[in-house]
This record gives C-alpha cells, sequence and structure tokens, in this order.
C-alpha cells in the first residue's frame, strides 16, 4: 500500500477503504499475513446465586447473553462513575463545596 503523507493526522475509514480497493489486485502492495490472537477477556468470579440472578436479568432485558447484559451494565456504570468524579474534580478546584 502507498505510505500517507505525514499530515499528522490518520488516514479515514473510508480513505483506508479507498486504498485496499485500488491495490487489491497489486500482488506487490501486500504482505505476507499475520496471524492475530484474540485478547482474552477479563474474567469475573460471581456466586452461583448473583450469576443466576445475573442470568434472569438478561433474560428479562431481552439481552443475547447474560455476558452483553453484564458488560453493558458495567459500561454504564462506569460511564457514571468517571462523570461523577469529573465533577467532584470540578467542584475541587472551584473550591466550592458540595
Amino acid at each position: 500500500m502507498k505510505k500517507q503523507q505525514d499530515t499528522g493526522k490518520p488516514l479515514t475509514e473510508e480513505q483506508v477503504d479507498g486504498l485496499v480497493v485500488a491495490e487489491a489486485d497489486i500482488e506487490s502492495a501486500w504482505h505476507a499475513s499475520v496471524k492475530v490472537k484474540p485478547s482474552r477477556g477479563a474474567t469475573v468470579r460471581l456466586s452461583a446465586e448473583l450469576a443466576a440472578r445475573a442470568a434472569l436479568l438478561a433474560r428479562l432485558h431481552r439481552q443475547a447473553s447474560t455476558q452483553a447484559w453484564l458488560e453493558s451494565i458495567i459500561r454504564e456504570r462506569v460511564v457514571f462513575e468517571e462523570s461523577a468524579l469529573s465533577r467532584l474534580g470540578e467542584v475541587v478546584a472551584s473550591g466550592r463545596r458540595g
């Protein structure tokens, strides 16, 4: 593939797609294939009772799996906590209380 000029901006997905399509039939533009192992997700241990409760809630929320439901709940909570910490930092920086 052609090298991007160093403009400081990365190529957009559309630009990358255009380059790939333009050079798809040019054998010299391609390197040997690279094998990539998917990263292992984190494992979280739950009690049997909590896992069963989570599975029930995942079904009630019509999620594809308990894991998908737990990921969405954890993601929402992380965003909430980050927002709260950011606001707390603003309050502390301004010298205001509560």
